[in-house]
């Protein structure tokens, strides 16, 4: 599967989500386990981002 580039949020997704299915139709089990595993990473990444950034040295 090639870089798929958009700028448009929805198709985004789309692309990604296709990205983890090996057939076309999914049966219900597989498709609840991604969205899982994708609601995972995003929790991960707005936790990351909201972590404060260490600027210079650490006080002693």
């Amino acid at each position: 599967m090639g870089i798929h580039r958009t700028i448009n949020k929805c198709e985004s997704f789309h692309n990604k989500l296709n990205g983890y299915f090996e057939s076309p139709h999914p049966n219900i089990y597989k498709f609840i386990e991604v969205l899982k595993l994708i609601q995972t990473e995003t929790v991960i990444l707005i936790q990351s981002s909201n972590k404060p950034k260490l600027h210079g040295r650490l006080p002693i």
